[in-house]
């Protein structure tokens, strides 16, 4: 895509991505209770990837670990110091 398009695309405040934004962090947020609410339950983090009784959360916790990883190769991530911090 040349620099036109992408200037006439952010003139309408286009979103390159869909997961930021209030209504993601919302969700990331809502995840973020979910794991801790199976930490407080299983008393770790470590949720498998495929979990039967959830498969959302163990999918989650997969692309955190994804997001967290790109971040430190300095790519692309919706991973940030105040996530990680929590």
């Amino acid at each position: 895509m040349n620099k036109e398009r992408i200037q006439l695309l952010e003139g309408l405040a286009f979103q390159w991505s869909f997961y930021t934004g209030t209504l993601s962090e919302k969700a990331w947020h809502a995840q973020f209770k979910r794991l801790a609410e199976f930490h407080r339950i299983h008393g770790t983090a470590t949720v498998p990837s495929r979990y039967p009784p959830d498969p959302k959360l163990g999918h989650w916790v997969r692309n955190q670990r994804h997001q967290y990883q790109r971040m430190e190769e300095g790519k692309t991530s919706n991973m940030n110091k105040e996530r990680i911090q929590l």
